[in-house]
């Protein structure tokens, strides 16, 4: 029984985690701002459902540190595609942004030359090369 509460009470912050993400991404005024968003889904609220899986797993009988080992995993795995994910998606709207003339760290249209560069010269937009 007090397995179960524990359980509902994870999924129960998990699903808050997830409505309060929806609200604030309908609320971003750019797309670069909904991007960086997504940390406290994958952050809190999935690892979050991955330890209410676990404790479910536990309580049914199965062996716990193979449920431990494969939670761990999963966790740090979700982590790292998320921390990844969100840096390549961030950095081609931010490119975008550029490359359309209105970045939101830039002002619209403010300081455009047509090319979209790194500070290392390296072109986003797929462009050949820098002049």
């Amino acid at each position: 029984m007090i397995v179960n509460i524990i359980i509902s009470v994870l999924i129960v912050i998990a699903a808050i985690a997830f409505i309060d993400e929806v609200i604030e991404m309908w609320r971003a005024p750019d797309a670069l701002t909904r991007v960086n968003l997504t940390g406290p889904i994958t952050g809190v609220g999935v690892p979050l459902l991955i330890i209410a899986n676990m404790i479910h797993s536990i309580a049914d009988g199965d062996e716990w540190y193979v449920v431990l080992v494969k939670s761990v995993i999963a966790i740090v795995a979700c982590l790292m595609v998320a921390s990844v994910g969100s840096f390549v998606m961030g950095r081609s709207v931010h490119a975008e942004q550029i490359r359309r003339g209105h970045s939101a760290t830039m002002g619209k249209g403010a300081g455009y030359t047509g090319k979209a560069t790194t500070t290392t010269g390296t072109p986003l937009d797929g462009q050949a090369g820098g002049d």
